[in-house]
């Protein structure tokens, strides 16, 4: 007799019992894996048909929902190809600010030498930024007779690859720079006596003449109209002398431009909390900011300030073993030369999901129905169960995010849709019945 058909016998009644728990628990393991499969599937399929029905085969559409935790794939639809991800780039530099920048900005860097500083700018957007309205910058610069500012440490140019050229007056596209003030924007604000300017530098610089682009594009001349319902901003022409002129305007009559940075001990002036600057980033899309976020990160890697040398260093670490190698040219997604699959979005998501406590990570990101550009998504009185970002250039919508299931359950989506040419809304409505049946199935 085999010794497994002994092993009662040997045993006891009580082992013949075991075996027999045994059995029925493993039975019922592999009917539940059975049933969660068959769920999928039929998931899968009903949800691929509505994409067929739908008017996504009328452009190129790519789905992926997976979940976190069982870290099964529920959806794939066009998963692994690229798409224009829009303002989706902004996900990558989210992930790589909370990887690459300390929790409070740093402002500058700088060497002392008795009652003299030379200092260089880090990227840090939020000075004098009517929104942030930190002043570390200027309140540090006060303490010292003489501010010598190192400018030349930034030389990848004022727009990103692929930027369209005529987005130059509007205030969705400033500059990029290696000391920003004021988010590198004049704002013009409406009163009751005329137009309040900031900054104050430029007051005689505005002209109301009514034909013509907002500003002329190589010079710090501003067309505004006559009477101003609501305030305007327009980006500024960025160069070390204007910066200058700004920085000599706030009462620093001892700061002036050097070549070189001395050898000494560097240190770092600190500012904001940097996932204040996420969050607004994320959650109006702002361009300059998540731009400059990635100068930021740079920093922490060299003297030079490089989006093309932080995106080459988080590539080749933190995110090394993504499904698909984006091509990631900005910080933005302004550009049309990136190029992101949903795999790529989703597998970034994933890590953030991981990495990052659920009730801050959520903070960062734009709820359906309560803020940002999910503010006007339709909601259907449902509690915020869309925590993503938007993605929009002409023909283009993108969504990525985390869903919540009506059963509680997180997933992670990432839903790309380019080259459409009907209508934005129609688009947006069919993509919301899809995530809702997916909440309601899961």
């Amino acid at each position: 007799m085999p010794l497994i058909d002994k092993l009662p016998w040997v045993l006891g009644f009580k082992a013949t019992k075991f075996f027999q728990h045994i059995l029925v628990i493993s039975s019922l393991l592999v009917i539940l894996a059975g049933c969660g499969t068959a769920k999928y599937t039929r998931l899968g399929k009903t949800v691929g048909k509505q994409l067929e029905e739908k008017g996504f085969g009328e452009h190129f559409t790519g789905l992926l929902v997976v979940d976190p935790v069982t870290r099964d794939t529920l959806i794939n639809h066009n998963a692994q190809l690229q798409f224009t991800p829009a303002s989706n780039a902004k996900i990558l530099t989210l992930f790589t600010a909370i990887k690459r920048i300390p929790s409070r900005l740093p402002v500058i860097k700088y060497v002392q030498r008795n009652d003299s500083i030379w200092f260089f700018g880090t990227g840090d957007p939020t000075q004098l930024h009517p929104v942030f309205r930190d002043s570390s910058l200027v309140n540090f610069l006060k303490i010292y007779p003489a501010a010598n500012w190192v400018s030349a440490n930034f030389n990848e140019g004022r727009f990103a690859p692929g930027w369209a050229w005529e987005d130059f007056p509007y205030n969705f596209s400033p500059e990029r720079s290696p000391l920003p003030l004021y988010g590198n924007t004049v704002w013009f604000y409406p009163q009751e006596n005329g137009i309040k300017v900031m900054p104050g530098v430029f007051r005689d610089s505005m002209h109301h003449r009514m034909s013509g682009p907002r500003r002329m594009e190589y010079r710090n001349r501003f067309r505004v109209p006559a009477v101003l319902k609501d305030t305007l901003g327009i980006p500024m022409v960025v160069s070390p002398e204007a910066t200058l002129s700004l920085l000599q305007e706030l009462g620093l009559p001892g700061i002036g431009i050097a070549e070189n940075f001395p050898e000494g001990e560097r240190q770092t002036v600190f500012g904001m909390a940097r996932d204040s600057l996420c969050r607004l980033m994320m959650i109006e899309s702002d361009n300059f900011l998540a731009e400059q976020l990635m100068l930021v990160a740079s920093s922490q890697l060299s003297d030079t300030l490089s989006f093309r040398r932080i995106r080459d260093s988080v590539l080749a670490d933190e995110l090394k073993d993504l499904p698909q190698q984006p091509r990631w040219v900005d910080g933005s997604g302004l550009s049309r030369y990136n190029l992101m699959s949903p795999a790529t979005i989703t597998a970034v998501l994933n890590k953030l999901y991981n990495d990052v406590d659920r009730e801050r990570l959520f903070r960062l990101f734009p709820k359906v129905g309560e803020n940002g550009t999910l503010e006007n998504w339709p909601d259907y009185g449902l509690d915020p169960y869309l925590i993503a970002k938007t993605g929009t250039l002409g023909n283009n919508f993108n969504l990525s995010g985390y869903l919540i299931t009506e059963s509680g359950r997180v997933l992670i989506f990432s839903f790309m849709n380019n080259h459409f040419t009907t209508p934005l809304d129609r688009v947006k409505r069919d993509m919301q019945q899809v995530l809702l049946y997916i909440r309601s199935e899961m």
